[in-house]
């Protein structure tokens, strides 16, 4: 059914342009066309603002710097160009009866008295940003594509993590994701070319951005308040990626081709290591005198992203008493050196065609990802007082995939825009080993309020008593595909002379197929089953009988420790890493126990391999209207409403793991649901401009958020004392309704100073919580499981709250006298305040002694007030650039106040981050050499790591050190 909406819509979009494009221009208005580049170089400048005085009508600059203004009737107007950084122009133009006009502006750089002023390229890419931010009918914060060329950081995360109220999470110090105003990832839509990335998590939808280059962009768009005709499904906000086109001055002597090659060699501080490589190959060029355009590039990279860490777990000492501060003790510690090895290969291909009045364009984007981490840990368990060494090695392949064919056509009588896209992604884990290794009884003399560092002082570290436990070999793999097709129409219209606008509607279909599968087999050696796999070892290696003490029926960590294993300075040295066990061996040794004819020793888990695999499909349509409504050049009022209709179809396991072998034997059945949900969203955007250099904009907005894919599929599984885990597949996405305030000044001399203000009131947000089953038909499940506790998800009744306060200042400091002019400064801070109400569960235990006795539980539902997940109080970031010549360099830096990451009803027991500082370099020299640039990144120059902190104590619950890492590379430009 799906498939023939897709092409039913597919032939309306092509039907509708062709029924378009039959219209007679017999219409008795003119159309003003034309491009806005730099006098001097050529250059187009995209955001321009032009204006017909004493009219509403203007337009802005599109990202080839052409623009178009429709509807003008025969007589005299001045046309004004405005570009921040740029002079304005003026030019008077006579219209008459002809249907259209060409009139190009050549803009010149703003100059101080007697001097010419020399733009530099950073200088360049700042006011390229400020000017397409300027002119936007959203609230968006924009970094053009000279700003991510001219410097590049190491990925497109780093790039949006410099704008305001946006902090990035880290992998080995690479970041990956991105938090906008203080909600996770998952709250927010990550865009190729205006199409929604594939979600690259095993569980939710959130996108992984380190997987692209930003040698590939042409700007990044961080869009804070959405317009109708923009996907709802944001509830921090959006970020779009732009690919880039082949450049216009290409075709201008009939078909010259554009190179751009990259090679690039780095080093890791953390492992001294000086592997990492990246070589990036462009070609372009324009033909057909200018109209078809082909870029092609290719990006293969190698990076070593490996991190020391550590983490320990807190409870409280005794009871806990609500309202007095209770003292909190560290109950465990790992110790975790994990080195990562990733590799990258993508690219893009991109052909553009320019019609008359219009393009068509295809972008393609992809990037294969391989990572290969070994896990090598130590664990203290102060409850049990037990010591473990383990072992994980695994493989990560990440494949991300973006498609999208876009036709715009502007007519006499309106706009057509018409898209369609596939997107894919696939997260396997195909390759993954775990071993473990206990000591029993392996601390003591531990008291309780010992710091985390010391607690390895109290392990006895008895090796020969240290037997292997567990092993384990798992894959895992999800998938995620849509296909989109989009359709949007616009039309000009004029009420008088001074109020025009535009009506714009359109629609929208997407279909998504997920699905997400898991596969374990190991087993316990601890247990009496586990003597045959023993056997097998020992009859495989006889070396190993040789040094095991006569009898013993365990196999001792000395067997596999690896001899030539060095952690180096593990820590910083606060810590000493144990020994690890030879991974090349346990391979080995894995090849061998799964031959093993003994299913209780070691065998597939069935549980495990089934209770959480899933499958389904998502169709979501969407319809607008929407109007631009130019009151003057003053007052521009954009109200419109968006609707969207939402089916889910999920296939869950739903089974029973109360008998003793569950693991081998799973009863299990799936099952199939259908949801539906309706959503219509009334948003408005009112943007004032009292003054030329001043503008005033506010939006109300209405945002969703769907739940996570394993959040609602309809699975349940039932244990031995009828308890039940129990995902909600009933849950409704959560809604947010918004408002914006922003205040920006925007003048040659200042650049752009903005101060906004945000608040989003959160209805119906997911939490988990514990509940007691009063009827078990309301669950799908059968009477035996009445009154026991069953483990879930629900909407919050509670609504929770999101304000803050964004302030940001872009600027060049060209008319400053000597070396001071070639400074380029930004600086944006971001003050975020949240409540939310997380749900709580008290379970009372109560016995009646009369007229029987009888144990009852009494569940006390209740709710507590803390921050939101992943909310940072204040984000600080700022950058210096400097030119001089043909020398570039740019030192910013990052502040990340405590974020919040664990909730607990017990606040001694949540967990906060330690406040976070990262500087960063990146140095670029131009040789005067065939179009050569020498250039050099230092990240993380004072190895910066990221810490986690109790809260009622202050003591670290996780460290991750990633250290300092550096790239030379050469880049030759043509």
């Amino acid at each position: 059914m799906r498939k023939m909406i897709f092409v039913v819509l597919t032939t309306l979009i092509l039907l509708l342009s062709l029924f378009t494009n039959s219209i007679i221009l017999a219409a008795s208005t003119t159309t003003i066309k034309g491009m806005v580049k730099d006098v001097t170089t050529g250059e187009a400048l995209p955001g321009a603002n032009i204006v017909i005085m004493g009219t509403s009508l203007g337009a802005a600059s599109d990202m080839s710097g052409k623009y178009f203004i429709p509807k003008l009737k025969p007589g005299t107007y001045t046309l004004r160009v405005t570009y921040i950084g740029y002079k304005k122009l003026d030019i008077t133009i006579e219209i008459g009866d002809q249907k259209t006009v060409e009139q190009d502006f050549e803009l010149s750089y703003e100059t101080v008295q007697g001097e010419t002023v020399v733009v530099t390229a950073q200088a360049e890419g700042q006011m390229e940003a400020i000017n397409q931010q300027l002119s936007a009918r959203e609230i968006k914060n924009v970094v053009s594509s000279d700003r991510i060329q001219e410097l590049p950081d190491a990925n497109a995360a780093e790039s949006v993590g410099r704008v305001p109220g946006v902090s990035v999470l880290r992998s080995g110090g690479e970041g990956n994701k991105v938090v906008i105003r203080g909600l996770s990832p998952k709250y927010n839509t990550v865009m190729v070319e205006g199409v929604r990335m594939a979600s690259t998590d095993f569980n939710d939808r959130s996108a992984d951005l380190s997987m692209i280059s930003p040698y590939m962009l042409e700007g990044i768009e961080v869009l804070k308040a959405i317009t109708p005709d923009q996907d709802a499904d944001a509830l921090g906000g959006s970020v779009n990626f732009k690919i880039k086109e082949a450049k216009e001055k290409l075709g201008e002597d009939g078909g010259r081709f554009g190179y751009d090659f990259i090679a690039r060699g780095g080093y890791n501080g953390l492992k001294e290591d000086l592997s990492d490589y990246k070589f990036v190959g462009d070609v372009s060029t324009r033909l057909l005198n200018n109209k078809l355009g082909i870029l092609a590039q290719m990006d293969i990279e190698r990076r070593n992203r490996s991190s020391h860490e550590m983490g320990s777990g807190y409870d409280h000492i005794g009871g806990a008493v609500l309202g007095q501060e209770n003292p909190v003790r560290p109950i465990s510690l790992s110790l975790r050196d994990i080195p990562r090895d990733r590799k990258r290969f993508g690219g893009t291909f991109v052909i553009d065609y320019r019609l008359p009045a219009g393009k068509i364009n295809l972008k393609n984007f992809f990037s294969f990802g391989d990572t290969k981490v070994t896990n090598r840990s130590e664990y203290f368990n102060i409850n049990n007082l037990s010591h473990t060494y383990s072992v994980t090695d695994t493989r990560s392949k990440l494949n991300v995939m973006t498609n999208v064919l876009n036709y715009e056509q502007r007519f006499s009588l309106m706009k057509i825009d018409a898209k369609i896209s596939h997107t894919k992604s696939v997260n396997d884990s195909p390759e993954n080993i775990s071993f473990s290794f206990e000591e029993l009884n392996g601390i003591s003399g531990i008291d309780n309020k010992v710091h985390p560092s010391k607690i390895p002082s109290f392990a006895e570290n008895n090796l020969e008593a240290t037997q292997l436990k567990s092993i384990s070999d798992y894959d895992k793999k999800s998938t995620d595909m849509e296909l989109t097709t989009a359709i949007n129409a616009e039309i000009n219209y004029s009420l008088m002379k001074k109020v025009t606008g535009k009506l714009k509607f359109g629609g929208k279909y997407r279909s998504k197929d997920r699905s997400y599968d898991h596969n374990l087999a190991g087993g316990l050696l601890n247990m009496g089953s586990g003597q045959v796999t023993r056997n097998a070892i020992l009859n495989a290696f006889p070396w190993m009988k040789e040094t095991i003490q006569s009898g013993s029926s365990n196999l001792p960590y000395t067997l596999f420790i690896d001899k030539n294993y060095d952690p180096g300075t593990f820590l910083n040295g606060d810590y000493v890493l144990g020994p690890s066990a030879d991974v090349d061996l346990l391979y080995d040794v894995l090849d061998v126990i799964r031959d093993v004819q003994e299913p209780e020793a070691y065998s597939k888990n069935d549980y495990t391999s089934n209770t959480n695999d899933y499958s389904g499909n998502e169709y979501i349509s969407a319809g607008y209207i929407m109007t631009d409504l130019n009151i003057g050049q003053v007052l521009t009022i954009i109200p419109g409403v968006r609707y969207e209709h939402a089916k889910t179809s999920y296939t869950g396991t739903r089974g029973f793991s109360g008998s003793t072998l569950y693991k081998i034997h799973y009863p299990h059945h799936d099952t199939t649901l259908v949801q539906t949900n309706d959503f219509f969203l009334p948003m408005v955007h009112v943007r004032y401009q009292p003054l030329d250099w001043f503008d005033i904009r506010f939006a109300y907005t209405n945002t969703i958020s769907r739940p996570d894919f394993r959040q609602i599929i309809p699975r349940y599984n039932i244990n031995v004392e009828f308890n039940v885990s129990w995902h909600n597949y009933t849950l409704k996405p959560s809604t947010s309704e918004n408002f914006d305030l922003y205040f920006s000044i925007h003048e040659n001399h200042i650049g752009l100073f903005t101060l906004g203000f945000f608040q989003k009131r959160i209805d119906d947000m997911i939490f988990s919580t514990t509940k007691q089953i009063i009827d078990p038909a309301e669950y799908d499940l059968e009477d035996g499981t009445k009154n026991k506790e069953i483990y879930t998800s629900i909407n919050n009744p509670n609504i929770a709250t999101v304000k803050g306060i964004e302030m940001d200042w872009q600027t060049h400091f060209w008319y400053l006298p000597g070396l001071l002019k070639g400074v380029v400064f930004n600086i944006n801070y971001t003050h975020i305040l949240s409540e939310a109400k997380y749900p709580r569960t008290v379970v009372e235990d109560t016995i009646i002694f009369y007229p029987q006795f009888e144990y009852r539980k009494n569940y006390v539902y209740s709710f507590y007030n803390s921050r939101l997940m992943h909310q940072p109080n204040d984000i600080v970031s700022t950058s210096i650039g400097y030119d001089f010549k043909d020398l570039s360099v740019r030192l910013s830096m990052l502040y990340q106040s405590n974020i919040f990451m664990g909730a607990n009803f017990w606040p001694e027991l949540r967990k906060i981050t330690d406040d976070y500082i990262r500087w960063d370099l990146s140095i670029k020299q131009d040789l005067p050499w065939y179009g050569l640039q020498l250039y050099c990144n230092v990240n993380n120059i004072t190895s910066a790591l990221d810490k986690d902190l109790n809260y009622g104590s202050l003591l670290p619950t996780a460290e991750q050190h990633y250290g300092r890492t550096m790239d030379i590379g050469l880049r030759w430009t043509y």
